[in-house]
């Protein structure tokens, strides 16, 4: 494994990574919604 390689999976796990986040913060988003127009 090459610098390359790492830098490549390093930067594909961010990419991931940022992601997941931002769909669960649209997941938990979308649930405080209907939870307030209840």
């Amino acid at each position: 494994m090459d610098e390359g390689d790492f830098l490549n999976a390093w930067v594909t796990a961010i990419v991931n990574g940022w992601h997941i986040e931002e769909e669960q913060a649209k997941l938990s988003y979308e649930s405080q919604e209907k939870g307030g127009n209840i």
